[in-house]
């Protein structure tokens, strides 16, 4: 039996305009059904209806078997969260001759500077003519070099710890002179190790380093070890 059949014999000719109300009431306010009766207002008359006789119930119904996955699309492609994350992943700290140290562990193929150039001292002029050199060929082969002559070689080495800089070549005067001549060294920025090697493998050197087909430990291997 439809509403307004159950509201004709108490409302009679007013049973489709009280339906019509309770309709209205059901989508804007069904919470009013919680109580025992409701009341309406039809063309300025005020009638109350027994919400028994309305039999207006509010059901809750769950629809099974269909699934979403929420997602959220972020377009975001700029350089700043790129370079923030490179950065705070490579950050690191550790302890050099009972010293604090801090430095950027940067890959070799993105790290802003490649090589650092230091004569040991400035001074001598034969360590800076090779020092100059040596800074010379490694720009003309395509690597991002600084040169330093400031401070001690400590100080030096710490400065490029803490950009980044993977490796810094030193010419001292064991480079100048004896079984050593036309030598510099190497020191590998995250574990401070340094090697010997001729002046004419060092751009070989670093390309291999720089491009990942070879390790520091392989230089290692090849090269007489210098104890800092």
């Amino acid at each position: 039996m439809c509403i307004r059949d159950r509201l004709g014999p108490e409302f009679g000719a007013q049973a489709a305009d009280v339906a019509e109300a309770l309709e209205t009431l059901a989508e804007r306010d069904p919470d009013a059904f919680d109580a025992d009766e409701v009341t309406l207002d039809i063309d300025g008359e005020e009638i109350t209806v027994d919400t028994d006789v309305a039999n207006f119930s509010v059901e809750t119904q769950t629809e099974a078997g269909e699934h979403i996955t929420p997602h959220v699309v972020e377009p975001s492609f700029g350089i700043d969260r790129t370079v923030y994350t490179l950065l705070a992943h490579a950050y690191e700290t550790d302890e050099v001759d009972g010293e604090a140290r801090s430095y950027l562990s940067l890959s070799p193929s993105v790290a802003p500077t490649n090589v650092g150039v230091f004569p040991l001292v400035s001074n001598v002029d034969e360590l800076v003519d090779l020092a100059d050199d040596v800074a010379a060929e490694l720009r003309a082969a395509g690597f991002a070099v600084v040169y330093d002559d400031s401070g001690s070689i400590g100080r030096r080495y710490r400065r490029q710890d803490e950009v980044g800089t993977p490796f810094c070549i030193t010419i001292d005067r064991d480079g100048l002179e004896g079984d050593g001549a036309n030598t510099v060294t190497i020191r590998e920025r995250d574990s401070g190790k340094q090697v010997r090697l001729p002046v004419d493998d060092l751009v070989g050197t670093l390309v291999g380093l720089r491009a990942g087909t070879a390790s520091f430990d392989d230089v290692l291997d090849e090269n007489e070890v210098v104890e800092a």
